[in-house]
């Protein structure tokens, strides 16, 4: 499983390893629009509390093993003083365990159990960026966005 996700990351860095300018010239005239984009990984865990009080707490090991596919990147467009960004990732991550519960009903008996967790995410954080102040040393940039 995790030979599949890290394949998955490779050969769309491959596809995606060149950020490009498109119809940029040398020394920029800032009429034309440049682009970038980025591929990364983001390692976390999730915690938290369930509906029943009860501590949740995945480990980003865990999360790794039962992970069916993730995908995190950053997409740019830069022109003049302003930027147009895009951070997406997405996230499916399932996970079955089978087991045996003895129900003590008079006589014990057991019954089987079945269960599966899954969790399918995006998280979509479009952003404007607006450069107000810019030295050979530093960049101010005026920047909103939502999640």
């Amino acid at each position: 499983m995790v030979n599949k996700i890290f394949l998955w990351f490779f050969a769309l860095g491959i596809l995606w390893a060149v950020p490009g300018t498109v119809a940029g010239q040398e020394g920029g005239s800032g009429e034309d629009w440049a682009f970038d984009t980025a591929i990364y990984l983001w390692g976390a865990s999730i915690g938290g509390e369930s509906v029943t009080g009860d501590n949740i707490d995945i480990d980003f090991n865990d999360l790794l093993d039962n992970m069916e596919f993730a995908f995190m990147t950053t997409v740019a467009a830069h022109r003049d003083k302003w930027s147009l960004l895009a951070d997406l990732i997405y996230l499916d991550v399932k996970d079955d365990e089978q087991g045996s519960l003895t129900v003590p009903l008079g006589a014990s008996f057991v019954v089987g159990t079945d269960s599966e967790v899954a969790l399918k995410s995006w998280i979509v954080t479009p952003l404007i960026s607006y450069n107000v102040f810019e030295t050979k040393r530093s960049t101010v940039n005026i920047l909103g966005g939502a999640r």
